[in-house]
């Protein structure tokens, strides 16, 4: 029987199989949290780019903390943010959220929420367009996370890749990103193949089922955060989270699937977010021209439709860079 138990009627157990291969599933998250969701604080969850930064007393106290908890605050010499933290210590979102303000109300961690009025501001666009342009086609920053002091974290300012699953948009986070992307996958179950359409992508073995996050740093003081949504429309529940706060969105299409990104393009029109639509060229063609894709997905002429490679990084940069013209237009500046 598939619990380990002998037919009904007989009162001895099986014994005990071989030992699993490979990882151990993990424990239910909250257990590191007592159970609990939410945080002490009232209101909505702190947005995940939150940066967060070890205080000297959290820092001297090391030794006196849990596991978790220990991990967060050595992970925060640095100013980190709270998706960065979920990614890099393999731990849930909301895990992350909770332990990050009971730090905070125990003074181990200050916590700096994002300001959209500031982060969205046109001087800040701007700053964030200067410095995506100068970014080369091939790899290289003038600046890199390990050559800023930690003074104060820097700005954040987000944006979202979204599209239908197996777009590309864990490639074009991956091509842009000065870190190797933080991305949360599982294996494709044959459940989970029954559900998806593999037909155009048989050689993707992973889905991503939280988010896939990468950073760009424009200088010390300001960094643009990518985050990819899951790739799955029965995760689609997470992404709230992940575009609160957004400039801007990115939504990919595979032109032989075209329906495939009908979701993301509903989601952006009814949040009123500004997007573009970026037709990834496979195999380094397009099944349809923009004007077709256009008309098939009825978007409107204020919303720009390109044609990128997620797999080139000056293709992406570019798509990056229409999203964030257009959110700089709609300032009004």
């Amino acid at each position: 029987m598939a619990d380990g138990r002998t037919p009904a009627g007989e009162d001895r157990f099986t014994a005990p199989g071989p030992d699993p291969v490979g990882p151990a599933p993990a424990v239910r998250p909250f257990l590191v949290t007592a159970g609990r969701v939410a945080g002490t604080r009232s209101g909505p969850p702190i947005p995940v780019e939150t940066q967060v930064v070890a205080t000297a007393e959290g820092l001297d106290q090391l030794d006196r903390l849990s596991f978790e908890q220990h991990d967060i605050v050595a992970a925060c010499r640095q100013p980190q943010s709270i998706a960065e933290l979920a990614a890099r210590l393999r731990l849930h979102l909301n895990v992350v959220r909770v332990l990050a303000e009971d730090l905070r109300s125990e003074g181990r961690l200050s916590v700096y929420l994002p300001n959209p009025g500031i982060t969205q501001d046109a001087s800040v666009l701007r700053r964030v367009i200067d410095g995506l342009r100068a970014i080369p086609d091939s790899r290289g920053y003038s600046v890199t996370p390990t050559e800023q002091a930690a003074v104060r974290p820097p700005l954040p300012v987000k944006m979202v890749i979204a599209g239908g699953f197996g777009v590309g948009k864990t490639t074009a986070v991956g091509s842009i990103s000065e870190i190797v992307p933080l991305t949360t996958e599982a294996a494709i179950t044959e459940v989970a193949a029954g559900v998806d359409d593999l037909t155009h992508t048989p050689r993707k073995t992973t889905t991503t089922v939280a988010m896939d996050f990468g950073c760009i740093t424009i200088d010390p003081t300001l960094k643009l955060y990518l985050f990819g949504t899951p790739g799955q429309d029965r995760f689609g529940f997470m992404w709230d989270d992940l575009v609160e706060g957004a400039v801007g969105g990115l939504v990919i299409v595979d032109t032989r699937r075209l329906d495939d990104c009908y979701a993301a393009v509903d989601y952006f029109e009814h949040k009123q977010i500004p997007f573009a639509v970026a037709l990834n060229a496979f195999d380094g063609r397009i099944e349809h021209d923009l004007d077709e894709v256009r008309w098939a997905l009825d978007v409107a002429e204020r919303v720009p439709v390109v044609v990128f490679d997620a797999r080139e990084r000056g293709s992406v940069r570019d798509a990056l860079l229409v999203v964030l013209e257009l959110a700089l237009a709609r300032t009004g500046a």
